[in-house]
Parts: structure tokens; C-alpha cells; sequence
């Protein structure tokens, strides 16, 4: 990593020597996950319309792979469903057309209710703690408010979260969250969202489902 100099773009010095600029998908402050001169893994885009070919996915934070890409939750949780990895779903069917409704990112059709879930890729970390979120942001507010919304109409609402570092054994909200922010992600879980963490898989090939950790809102 050379620097970051805008929210969505990222400077870097491949192997050969050659430096590029990359895009970079987190547009939060991305804190404990940037470093000058640390180690980054990209991927390349094999989309010949795309400005810049590559993505920046992971970089090494004191020998600690973090991934950055946020998007990356949505697809592993999706691998999961449909290789039947995550037992609370057993009995859903993933619904491939889910971008219809805006209420969430995946939904599942159940014999007597509909489950929708909405992915957070997390990767702030500090002292054994993965901390969410890392930036304030309304979109963020009204994703949770949303869901909240969803058990009163009967059905089952999901936050899944993915920890994209494999340093952390449980998620936190910051001390220093916005104060909206944290009744808002409160809300949900009184209103009977469902809180669902796992910690990524990080490999040089793959990222994938690990092990599950518990979010602890207090």
C-alpha cells in the first residue's frame, strides 16, 4: 500500500514493481484496516469497461489478514445458504431475485414465514473486540430501522455480520458510536432482529464462512 487519497480509490506497488492505482470498495474511515507500506492482496475485474481493473480485498495489519471489500459478507453469505453451511436457514429457500425489495440484501422463503437478511462486512478491530460501525452514516440507520420493521409483519429479519479478520472473538459497538447509530441497531434487536456474527476464513485463495462469535451490545 502506497496511500489512499480518495474514499474510493487506493495507490499501490504491485510485485513488479509497477504502481497502480486500484479501487478501493470500503468508503468508511476504515479504521485498523490502513497502513502505509503494508502488504495488500487485489483482485482484477474481468470486466474490459471497468477505469480500474483491480480491487483491493485484504491488506496485513501486524501480520493480521483484514478484508476490506464489504461486499464480500453478501457473497459469503450467500455460499453458505446455498451449500446449506449455516443450520438456522435449513428450512429456507434461498430466493435468487431479492433485489426487487429494498427491505434486504437476501431473502428466504419459508414454508410459513419469509426471512430477510441484510450483510455488514466488519473490518475494525481492536484488542481482541471487532468494532461496528466504523463511520456514522443514515443509510446505515435505516437499514437496522428497516428491519425492525419486519417482525411485526410476522416474518424473521436477519443481520448477518461478517468479521473480516481473524484476530477478534467477539463484535462490539464502539464506546465512541454515534448515539444514533446505537439506538438504531438497539431498536432492532428489541424489535426482534436477529443478530447473527461470524468470523471470515481468510486465505490466499478464498474467504470464507468460519466460526460464529457473539455481538455483545453493552
Amino acid at each position: 500500500m502506497i496511500r489512499r487519497y480518495r474514499r474510493s480509490l487506493a495507490e499501490v506497488r504491485l510485485e513488479t514493481g509497477e504502481v497502480e492505482t486500484v479501487y478501493s470498495p470500503g468508503l468508511g474511515q476504515m479504521r485498523g484496516c490502513y497502513k502505509e507500506g503494508a502488504p495488500v492482496m487485489l483482485s482484477e475485474s474481468p470486466d474490459p469497461g471497468r477505469k480500474h481493473r483491480l480491487t483491493w480485498e485484504l491488506i496485513n495489519i501486524d501480520g493480521v489478514w483484514v478484508g476490506v471489500n464489504p461486499i464480500t459478507a453478501r457473497r459469503v453469505l450467500q455460499e453458505s445458504l446455498e451449500q446449506s453451511l449455516l443450520p438456522t436457514f435449513h428450512d429456507y429457500t434461498l430466493e435468487q431475485e431479492s433485489s426487487h425489495d429494498k427491505k434486504a440484501d437476501l431473502i428466504l422463503q419459508g414454508m410459513e414465514h419469509t426471512c430477510f437478511l441484510n450483510t455488514f462486512g466488519v473490518s475494525w478491530g481492536e484488542s481482541g473486540s471487532a468494532l461496528f460501525p466504523d463511520n456514522s452514516n443514515q443509510r446505515l440507520r435505516e437499514q437496522f430501522l428497516t428491519l425492525a420493521e419486519i417482525p411485526k409483519r410476522g416474518h424473521r429479519a436477519v443481520a448477518f455480520f461478517l468479521v473480516q479478520r481473524t484476530d477478534c472473538t467477539v463484535l462490539r459497538i464502539p464506546d465512541n458510536a454515534d448515539d444514533a447509530d446505537r439506538r438504531a441497531i438497539t431498536a432492532a434487536q428489541q424489535a426482534g432482529v436477529e443478530f447473527l456474527v461470524h468470523k471470515a476464513d481468510i486465505s490466499f485463495d478464498m474467504i470464507t464462512l468460519g466460526t460464529q462469535i457473539s455481538f455483545e451490545l453493552t
